[in-house]
């Protein structure tokens, strides 16, 4: 059935775009609310049926909203999307079910990439900022989730706050029996909301280089800089988390980044900067084979105190060194000086 339900989404999206017909916008519409109202009523008889309804309905969701929005497809029909995406993964993490737990780390996921596309895209329609701007914007929200990714969670998860008394006040009472029986499992939704909160800003990160770097021409030396460091910067948070989906998702930004950018300039003919990512994609793949043969080299308890020093303060150096590298890039310290 489900689908059944992606295919006529779809045909009637194509066939909207191609005639501009209503019918293909109400069969859009039509599928997106069938399929929600069902998500919501089937999780409780089905908890897996329904999950996998809830997931299929974010296709007709973003559909139907982008085109309600008349004319080319440009960041108000993105806008829209983005904020359906959104609010339709919220109700998903909020409605209570068997099989919450598996799915807190995807619509986590989906939930902040969605909500930072939304702000981009609100961002480019009321001031029609440059593609580069937007991609800096996308990589400062990035680092911010990344950085605050443990407290979220905590917080998304719903953790008791203890109680710390001032000097003189009594001592508070222990937590309830049925608050410490639930401790283990805030804890797994906790680690999956971080999952969450990690994948969001690599993706968003990856967009932001992307945007960035979509046109190699007009990139220019600092442009080239923001996106080399954004990927060493993701990739050197990866030794900081213990859990392996963090880090894969971690490791995996530079590998993203080439090879999105290696299809978007082969479709576009620029096949000198093609074979720059291939290039780059190589020596990815060549850093992931002699790890694989020494596993040493990926222990950071294997390195020197000096060195993991050393490899700290690259990192911090890099992270400092985005943000006014960004603000440059975007013109803002031309803009300040010119008032």
């Amino acid at each position: 059935m489900i689908g059944v339900t992606l295919v006529a989404t779809g045909l009637a999206v194509s066939y909207r775009v191609a005639t501009g017909a209503l019918a293909g916008l109400v069969t859009v519409s039509g599928i997106a609310v069938v399929l929600a109202l069902a998500g919501l009523l089937v999780t409780a008889r089905s908890p897996r049926t329904g999950t996998a309804v809830s997931i299929a309905a974010l296709v007709p969701i973003a559909g139907a909203l982008a085109l309600a929005v008349p004319g080319k497809f440009g960041p108000a029909q993105l806008l829209l999307a983005a904020a359906g995406v959104t609010a339709w993964s919220l109700i998903c993490l909020m409605v209570p079910s068997a099989e919450r737990e598996r799915i807190v780390a995807f619509f986590t996921a989906v939930a902040v990439t969605a909500a930072g596309v939304w702000l981009a895209a609100g961002a480019e329609l009321l001031w029609e900022l440059p593609m580069r701007s937007v991609g800096c914007g996308l990589i400062v929200t990035a680092l911010l989730i990344t950085i605050q990714a443990a407290q979220l969670s905590a917080l998304w998860a719903r953790f008791p706050l203890p109680v710390i008394p001032a000097p003189g006040d009594p001592t508070p009472s222990a937590p309830s029996l049925r608050v410490l029986e639930d401790l283990p499992r805030r804890v797994r939704v906790s680690d999956a909301h971080q999952s969450g909160f990690i994948a969001a800003a690599v993706l968003l990160s990856v967009l932001g280089s992307v945007a960035i770097a979509v046109r190699p021409e007009s990139v220019g030396g600092v442009g080239w800089y923001v996106v080399a460091a954004t990927a060493a910067v993701t990739a050197l948070r990866a030794r900081v988390w213990d859990s392996a989906t963090c880090k894969a998702w971690l490791l995996a930004q530079p590998h993203l980044v080439a090879g999105i950018l290696l299809v978007v300039y082969t479709a576009t003919g620029r096949y000198v900067a093609a074979l720059g990512a291939v290039l780059v994609l190589a020596v990815l793949v060549f850093a992931w084979i002699v790890v694989a043969l020494n596993p040493a080299i990926a222990s950071p308890d294997s390195y020197s105190l000096p060195l993991r020093r050393l490899l700290g303060f690259v990192a911090a150096g890099l992270d400092v060194s985005l943000i006014p590298v960004m603000a440059y890039l975007v013109g803002l310290f031309t803009w300040v000086l010119n008032r």
